[in-house]
């Protein structure tokens, strides 16, 4: 399923439904890895959501999408932080100040493995707006369904992706997977017509406040201006890097307010 030609000559010519199960009972989609197939499979009639993706927009056809809900990508390694930060944020928009959790308060019902991608949409939010994060697992057996749900979910808006990264790791290790994430998402983002935004977050933070001060500034001084340097070569906007601890949700304040500029 991932030779294009052999895929296009089955779908174009021999008019094969893409929707067809093999013996596993999976349709060609499931099983497919390669990005540019998985698009030929979609724009023949396959399912977009069986991509590793499940009920992205129940119910609502995709041409009834409206292009003023935002798409917040969230990005990163497997166990970094990013579905507690997602869990965080929506209990931080369920309303006006009195309505949100204590200061400090932590996240809860959060699954340990994000499978495929799994969207959160919040309407009506004082902060954002109407916004959907997509929490995206960080496994590699992901990666090109990652891919095409930027391109099918980006229908004129630029997203705002985020990228998280584990303070915890050595510093090198950061450095290496957070330029992993930034050419992940500018090779395979489509063309905007506005640039899109890029907040980096650090999480585990408080792992790091246990550290020596001086030892822990030195090293989110450095993830920072990383994150700065590599994203100035990118067509990405750089919107600011947070260090944060992804449970407490007191403490993204400074987060909150990147993320709402960008949507606005």
């Amino acid at each position: 399923y991932s030779r294009l030609e052999v895929v296009r000559v089955f779908l174009e010519e021999a008019n094969l439904d893409p929707s067809v199960t093999g013996p596993n009972n999976q349709t060609p989609i499931q099983v497919a890895y390669d990005h540019e197939v998985i698009k030929l499979l979609i724009r023949n009639g396959a399912n977009p959501l069986e991509a590793q993706v499940q009920n992205m927009f129940p119910g609502t056809p995709r041409s009834q999408v409206e292009d003023t809900i935002i798409r917040a990508m969230i990005v990163g390694d497997p166990a970094c932080g990013k579905s507690t930060l997602v869990e965080a944020l929506k209990q931080s928009t369920t309303g006006m100040f009195w309505n949100r959790p204590p200061f400090g308060a932590k996240s809860i019902n959060v699954k340990p493995c994000t499978a495929g991608i799994i969207p959160h949409e919040i309407t009506n939010s004082s902060e954002f707006g109407h916004v959907i994060f997509f929490d995206f697992a960080g496994h590699s057996e992901y990666y090109s369904s990652h891919a095409v749900v930027i391109d099918c979910t980006s229908i004129s808006t630029a997203p705002i992706f985020v990228v998280v990264v584990d303070l915890s790791k050595e510093e090198e290790k950061i450095k290496l997977r957070l330029n992993f994430w930034v050419q992940f998402i500018e090779n395979n983002k489509p063309s905007f017509v506005s640039v899109p935004h890029i907040v980096v977050v650090g999480s585990h933070y408080d792992i790091l406040t246990r550290q020596d001060p001086r030892h822990r500034e030195h090293k989110v001084n450095i993830v920072k201006r990383f994150a700065a340097d590599i994203i100035r070569k990118t067509s990405l906007e750089f919107r600011g890097f947070f260090p944060i601890n992804c449970q407490k949700i007191g403490t993204h304040t400074d987060l909150r307010n990147a993320l709402q500029k960008s949507c606005r």
